[in-house]
């Protein structure tokens, strides 16, 4: 919490020194439509424009709060994180190369995806791409990308 010096200043005059270490140390109550600080045996009651109230998270963890509900949300991306966001970019790459493609949003393809990635994500870009994964000898249209910071080349044909 950052009380706000300049509008507490003119009210508060000397105290407003003690006010802002009693909020950054973080005693701090929001209390309705007034946020209540505490310190050194004194109590100041402050508007919301008298005070800024933020969070801060611990390490791998990002916070936000309002109205008095604070949410606290994992941040660190664990491996099998990584590699359902490297399947999804996949998913949305190909469904952009069927669209270059020319390919209705009915049509069956032939995929061929070289690099790693799991089986259970091969699966799910299949039938999100309406493909199966084959030797794609004569593509329509082929692409090597960069997703998830590997390298994979796809090859797209439509199914017969």
């Amino acid at each position: 919490a950052v009380p706000d010096a300049r509008i507490l200043g003119p009210r508060l005059g000397s105290e407003v020194q003690r006010l802002i270490r009693a909020a950054k140390a973080g005693n701090v109550e929001i209390d309705g439509e007034s946020v209540i600080v505490r310190g050194d045996g004194t109590e100041w009651i402050l508007s919301p424009e008298e005070i800024s109230i933020g969070y801060r998270g611990i390490e791998g963890y990002d916070v936000a709060g309002d109205r008095g509900i604070v949410i606290a949300l994992e941040t660190e991306v664990d491996e099998s994180l990584a590699e359902e966001g490297t399947a999804n970019d996949l998913n949305r790459i190909i469904q952009n190369l069927r669209k270059k493609a020319g390919y209705l949003v009915t049509d069956r393809i032939l995929l061929a995806l070289s690099g790693p990635l799991g089986g259970d994500h091969r699966e799910r870009i299949a039938a999100a791409t309406l493909a199966e994964f084959a030797d794609v000898d004569e593509p329509d249209i082929e692409e090597v990308v960069t997703a998830g910071g590997n390298e994979y080349r796809i090859a797209v044909a439509k199914a017969r």
